[in-house]
């Protein structure tokens, strides 16, 4: 009897270290898991934040060199306009010209 009784104290203890052990595993996965998530969040904002600022300096430059162009095509005398156009420009899908 006393073999019993100290086997199922024995099992007991054993069931309550396994429970312990399981509980912190848990514990500490999500954790993890809460730490992995906030960091993929923190990242995509971050690019998020990249792609804006991209999309920002790229309109910056493209005003700018509007404005540049519609400086020079007011400096220039009509004709020189018409002939610049005429020389330079072809439809996009023209690939060898006329």
């Amino acid at each position: 009897m006393w073999l019993i009784e100290n086997l199922t104290g024995i099992g007991v203890a054993v069931l309550a270290l396994i429970a312990v052990v399981a509980g912190a595993f848990g514990f500490g996965k999500s954790k993890g898991k809460a730490t992995a998530e906030t960091q993929a969040k923190v990242e995509k904002v971050e690019a998020e934040s990249q792609t804006i600022k991209d999309i920002a300096e790229r309109e910056t430059t493209v005003i700018k060199e509007a404005a540049h162009v519609q400086d020079t095509v007011n400096r220039l005398p009509d004709s020189s306009v018409d002939d610049q156009l005429r020389q330079k420009w072809k439809y996009p899908d023209d690939a060898g010209g006329h």
